[in-house]
């Protein structure tokens, strides 16, 4: 599997997870405000970022990896603050991911 392939599958598992126990849409805080609020991205990036997901559709998160602006890490950083799950949940999630590289299975089981 190729490093492109995995970061997708990552990327689509992880909002995927979060999805079902994240709060209603109305009630969280905007990606792209998170990310400037934080310094990890410029309101030139974020502009950008934003015209290319009108032009080309997509998520916002995936656009901003691929233009090389944010790092994959940063996003599932902020997305889990966005959403409200702590630090540990993240990190067992990153590791479930890690090891569905190996065993689909381990995706769908808890990690130790």
């Amino acid at each position: 599997m190729t490093s492109d392939m995995t970061e997708d599958l990552a990327s689509q598992a992880w909002a995927d997870l979060l999805a079902d126990d994240a709060e209603p849409q109305a009630s969280r805080r905007l990606l792209g405000e998170l990310l400037v609020e934080k310094g990890l991205i410029s309101d030139a990036e974020l502009a950008q970022a934003l015209a290319l997901q009108q032009r080309d559709g997509g998520r916002l998160g995936e656009i901003l990896v691929a233009e090389g602006w944010l790092t994959l890490s940063q996003l599932m950083a902020t997305v889990s603050e966005q959403c409200g799950i702590t630090r540990e949940e993240a990190n067992s999630l990153r590791a479930r991911l890690a090891a569905r590289r190996s065993d689909p299975r381990a995706l769908r089981e808890p990690a130790s």
